[in-house]
């Protein structure tokens, strides 16, 4: 009977070391090329589902009293899945969305164990090292591309042609758009600045990595990212003054401070370039927003169908419709490249409707109330204001790139209070 036992945790220690391991390579490469990330996910999905196989019974007791923890999410890819069924959609259009599925359900057995709060420490510094090894490569390749010997001397050209450099968009991020990269950089940056108290980081390595981290978001040229950047600065400053007039100082000086990061972002070649676009534009007598650039003519055409079908949406087939009402206003190139709406509020309105959109609201309210019963608190809001803020300029769940990065670490902050006797041992 204790040889039985002793063989039981034994197997216990294997499946928890096997989960973590594979999970952990997985949001070590989330930035690589996307494959790479996703053959450890799948096996750490596979190391959930025997869990469940072999312990349904308990698992099933408990997934239910813990379900409001993830059923958001379950609910969000049950709506793709009815307008599968319903044969308005490929599969194509849901296969992606499977990951607010299959994480929350198949990690649960991962998710709910001590052992994954004891190795949180690890999660998180794998995830930091990921970003910041991708950053280094990236910056290194570029450099290196940036230098040419002839005729005996050695020269150093940013430029790949005229007013495009090297070091920045699309040049500097090759594996993922720069927009999700932008993200992921965000949300290290943050794990830096609010989860001290976990990573234990020396405040040399602190400032180091956060500097590096910053100088590469410069890099990517992402105007969301810099907006994003500046509220968490600010949040970060309020969250440490405890004073209500040093408070009321730091919203007072916010202006400065988002004018601040964008005068040092002018220096950024894209960034410069689009301000200047701005500027040229409003300069008109007659200024068209809804054909200001392709960000607002994919707004403006989700919004005028939105107005013909608000309450059910046009389900899968919406990206069919969108890219016929960009051709029909004239925004060919649009079309031609079936742009979704680039916002995320808009796309889940086009798609689900109005009960769609109350799903959407309901995955990041729900976080953001409930933070108080989530053992990572101080995170959240944080990881609120990166998502909530992307939302707006990008559809991120329209992209494996942005549901697999939300989908995992939703799941990481929902962990309850009653796992924080555990966090000693970290």
């Amino acid at each position: 009977m204790q040889l039985k036992y002793s063989k039981s945790i034994f197997n216990e220690i294997i499946w928890q070391r096997t989960g973590l391991f594979f999970l952990s390579l997985s949001i070590f490469l989330i930035s690589f090329p996307r494959s790479w990330a996703l053959w450890p996910l799948g096996i750490f999905l596979i190391a959930g589902l025997i869990k469940w196989l072999t312990n349904f019974k308990i698992l099933g007791v408990n997934f239910l009293k813990e379900k409001m923890r993830f059923f958001p999410l379950i609910f969000y890819f049950l709506l793709y899945f009815q307008y599968f069924t319903s044969g308005t959609g490929e599969w194509k259009n849901v296969e992606e969305k499977l990951m607010f599925l299959l994480i929350p359900v198949f990690g649960f057995p991962f998710f709910i164990s001590d052992y994954f709060i004891e190795k949180i420490r690890l999660l998180f510094f794998v995830f930091i090292s990921g970003i910041v090894t991708i950053s280094i490569f990236q910056i290194s390749r570029v450099t290196f591309e940036s230098i040419s010997y002839s005729d005996g001397i050695f020269r150093f050209n940013t430029l790949v042609a005229p007013g495009i450099s090297r070091f920045n968009w699309d040049q500097i991020s090759i594996f993922e758009h720069p927009t999700y990269l932008s993200i992921k950089t965000l949300w290290a940056v943050v794990l830096i600045l609010f989860a001290q108290n976990i990573l234990k980081l020396h405040a040399y390595l602190r400032v180091l990595l956060l500097a590096f981290l910053l100088v590469f978001l410069f890099f990517l040229s992402v105007k969301a990212g810099i907006l994003i950047l500046a509220f968490l600065l600010i949040f970060y400053s309020l969250k440490h003054v405890k004073r209500l007039w040093g408070k009321i100082s730091i919203l007072t000086l916010a202006p400065l401070l988002l004018l601040l990061l964008f005068g040092i972002a002018r220096h950024n070649l894209r960034i410069n370039q689009k301000i200047m676009e701005v500027k040229e534009s409003l300069s008109r007598e007659k200024v068209d927003f809804k054909n200001f650039d392709p960000r607002t003519r994919s707004w403006s055409s989700s919004i005028n169908l939105i107005k013909e079908k608000p309450i059910l949406g046009y389900g899968l087939e919406a990206r069919d419709k969108l890219s016929d009402e960009c051709r029909k206003n004239g925004f060919i190139t649009e079309a031609d490249l079936r742009l979704n709406s680039h916002n995320q509020f808009l796309e889940t309105q086009l798609t689900f409707g109005i009960f769609g959109t109350a799903v959407l609201l309901w995955i990041l309210i729900a976080l953001l109330t409930g933070r108080k019963r989530y053992l990572f608190s101080e995170l959240i809001i944080p990881f609120f204001i990166i998502i909530s803020v992307s939302m707006i300029f990008e559809s991120i769940f329209e992209r494996q790139w942005g549901i697999m990065f939300f989908v995992i670490f939703y799941c990481f902050l929902v962990t309850p209070n009653e796992k924080a006797k555990h966090i000693n041992n970290i």
